[in-house]
C-alpha cells in the first residue's frame, strides 16, 4: 500500500475539521476511505496507521482521542474511539 502516514494524518486532520467541534469520527471512517482512494485495498489492513497516527496528532493537540464523549490519554487507552478538534 502506498499511502504515506503523512497522507493518513492529513486525512484525519481534515476530516475532524469538516466535522466541527461539535462532532467526531471513527478512524474508521478515515481508513475506509483512504482504501477507497487506494483502489479497494482492505481497510482494516490501514487500522492500525491510522489509530497510529491519531495517536501523533493527539500528542500535538492537533486533534482529541474520545471514548465516551471524554478525552483519553494518547498513551492509555484500549477499544473503540472517537477522534474530534481539540476543545479548549
Amino acid at each position: 500500500m502506498s499511502v504515506s502516514d503523512q497522507a493518513i494524518a492529513r486525512a484525519i486532520v481534515d476530516r475532524v475539521h469538516e466535522r466541527g467541534l461539535d462532532a467526531t469520527c471513527c478512524p474508521s471512517e478515515i481508513a475506509r476511505d483512504i482504501a477507497s482512494e487506494e483502489g479497494g485495498c482492505d481497510w482494516r489492513e490501514l487500522m492500525p496507521r491510522v489509530r497510529q497516527a491519531a495517536v501523533d496528532l493527539a500528542h500535538r493537540q492537533r486533534i482529541e482521542i474520545r471514548q465516551r464523549g471524554e478525552q483519553v490519554d494518547p498513551d492509555n487507552f484500549s477499544g473503540p474511539i472517537r477522534l474530534g478538534l481539540p476543545r479548549v
